[in-house]
């Protein structure tokens, strides 16, 4: 990196957490709780400590306020940097569930090549074809509902909203097949790449690095320097180092029973 020291790059990736929309907040001073139903195996997460406190204290107080909500299972996700945390969680029953690497590419020297295939193409949704062609996509990766044709204009209006604030969504095409869909949002000097998948039958085909590149443009063009993914290890990393993207560790969620 060269304008990012690593310090900063991982400050920038204890910054995003995702929120689901239904959730309700029931953070403290010392660690970032939601309560949501829209992840029944994981209802009760922390998604942030920033606590000095003692990792087995800390543990013991959400726990029971985890309990008091009547739920059965907690999740904490835990970077790379907090040994203590980790082995408090594992010594109250935790394991290890999900696991993604913090990944980042400085853009200061503009978007890499990414060996994007000449019948491959990307772009930014905008327009009802395009809206359509990503839910396509999202129903086949994600089992994400296709608007009915009632309600495509206000789909349109919901993401024109999206990118209003700074999120948007990107479509990748194999000629004029849509095969891969993804999103991105602009968060100050970073872009923040999330959820990108591709249909299985148009894996390997270049999808992914087309809307790769159509995110990193975007976010270029608009001035930010800093590209931040926590990729998959197996699946979108490998890709993303191929590419020019560096490791900066790694976050593990570990599940409990409450």
């Amino acid at each position: 990196m060269t304008t990012w020291t690593p310090e900063q790059v991982r400050a920038a990736a204890a910054e995003w957490v995702w929120v689901p929309p239904d959730a309700t907040d029931r953070s403290t001073a010392d660690y970032r709780l939601v309560v949501s139903p829209t992840f029944p195996d994981c209802p009760a997460q922390v998604l942030r400590t920033t606590s000095g406190r003692p990792a087995a204290e800390l543990v013991t107080e959400v726990l029971a306020r985890v309990r008091a909500l009547d739920l059965t299972v907690l999740c904490w996700w835990v970077p790379d940097d907090a040994p203590d945390l980790a082995a408090a969680l594992r010594q109250r029953g935790g394991t290890v569930t999900d696991e993604v690497e913090v990944l980042a590419c400085d853009l200061s020297d503009g978007v890499p090549d990414l060996a994007v295939p000449p019948d491959v193409t990307a772009t930014t949704v905008t327009e009802p074809r395009t809206l359509l062609d990503w839910h396509r996509v999202a129903a086949a990766v994600w089992g994400t509902p296709e608007p009915p044709p009632g309600q495509v204009a206000a789909a349109l209006a919901q993401v024109a909203a999206e990118r209003a604030r700074g999120e948007l969504r990107v479509v990748g095409y194999v000629g004029t097949e849509p095969t891969t869909a993804a999103g991105c949002t602009l968060a100050g000097p970073v872009v923040r790449l999330w959820g990108a998948g591709t249909r299985r039958d148009w894996q390997g085909r270049g999808g992914y690095r087309a809307v790769l590149g159509e995110r990193l443009a975007q976010a270029h063009w608009r001035g930010i320097r800093l590209a931040l993914v926590k990729a998959r290890v197996a699946s979108s990393g490998p890709i993303l180092r191929s590419v020019g993207f560096a490791a900066y560790g790694r976050e593990r969620r570990y599940t409990l029973p409450v």
